[in-house]
């Protein structure tokens, strides 16, 4: 069974506004000022979903409607913004008052999952809906935050194999995207790494270390994090980061969450932690003009099994082309303006 994660970036411009009927913007309509026509996006979405074959796909950035990610995922075959192959049923966690909501979708003809494959395990009470006080730098101050995009949690239960649990996720950006003074700049940007790490305590703390230390059902944990790998400035200052706190603490190795393209790397890459060519998106230097970062903030973590030899988990990779090989197209040369950010998928076996 093959699992995609994926920020698709934005699927709410693509559909009319409003609480009426739901449909596609105009083919010719910008999804933004400057921005391509929605026609052409919902078609590069559309070809990379197909060419890369998913049962499951966890999608960040959806739209704020349950009837719109139905729509995108079961548009009829005489479409003409394309179709997807096979046959699709799709689950929401909105976010109130948010544009942007984590949602899944799933295949019903491959013989993997069938309609009712997939259950909501969020409740009206759990502890992500409210808002929680939190300690994020140890100096014993407790803050309050809520989550900027409600995490989405369900159960998978497949025709063969073990059920197992997913929690998709999208923390708080990092990004400044105001026009701020620099000092300005920079506490409005420690800021948010500090609602990230309280955004991944609270998961940590609430639902992931309770699920593994009943220790029964696989879990996977996948999305945009917003983080990865070593720690900047501000994450120094809070001796914490967001993706450190989500795998777990390494005094209890057994609770420690994998990285599943971590585990793809050779022995060289994995011993010398040299993860510089790993990369899901990039961003504009806010400084030097035409500089751009590669990061790699996207990320597929799993739990570890008693038989931790052989990972439930296998095959990840970070998809910049559709298909395998150093030489071929990249997806931002034949599709660029399918998204930001590039896939990861992986094949599962629970």
């Amino acid at each position: 069974m093959k699992l995609m994660v994926w920020n698709i970036e934005w699927m709410n411009r693509l559909f009319v506004s409003g609480s009426g009927q739901t449909s596609f913007k105009a083919p010719d309509a910008r999804t933004h000022r400057g921005g391509p026509e929605v026609e052409t996006r919902v078609k590069q979405i559309t070809d990379v979903i197909n060419a890369l074959a998913p049962d499951i796909v966890v999608v960040v950035e959806a739209p704020n409607r349950q009837t719109e990610l139905d729509h995108f995922f079961g548009r009829p075959s005489n479409s003409p913004f394309g179709q997807l192959n096979g046959s699709w049923r799709t689950h929401l966690q909105e976010t109130h008052k948010s544009s942007q909501a984590i949602g899944i979708a799933w295949r019903t003809d491959t013989g993997f999952l069938a309609g009712d494959s997939i259950t909501d395990l969020r409740s009206e009470n759990d502890a992500c809906k409210r808002q929680f006080l939190i300690d994020v730098d140890g100096d014993g101050v407790r803050e309050a935050y809520r989550f900027a995009r409600q995490p989405l949690y369900v159960k998978v239960t497949p025709s063969e194999g073990s059920p197992f649990h997913v929690l998709g996720v999208h923390l708080k950006s990092k990004g400044v995207f105001t026009a701020l003074e620099w000092g300005a700049r920079w506490r409005r940007a420690e800021g948010n790494r500090r609602r990230i790490v309280a955004e991944a305590l609270r998961l940590r703390r609430s639902l992931i270390e309770p699920h593994l230390q009943a220790g029964k059902v696989p879990l996977l944990v996948c999305g945009d994090i917003n983080d990865g790998p070593g720690m900047d400035v501000g994450e120094s200052k809070l001796r914490n980061s967001g993706i450190e706190c989500l795998m777990g603490s390494v005094w209890r190795p057994q609770l420690v969450l994998r990285n599943a393209v971590f585990d793809q790397l050779g022995d060289k890459k994995k011993r010398n932690e040299d993860f510089g060519h790993l990369a899901t998106t990039r961003f504009a230097d806010p400084i030097v003009n035409d500089e751009y970062h590669r990061v790699w903030i996207d990320h597929l973590l799993y739990s570890q099994t008693e038989d931790d030899a052989t990972p439930w988990v296998t095959d990840a990779r970070i998809c910049n082309s559709l298909e395998r090989g150093k030489k071929k197209p990249k997806i931002w040369q034949t599709h660029r303006f399918a998204s930001d950010h590039y896939p990861i998928t992986a094949t599962l076996a629970p």
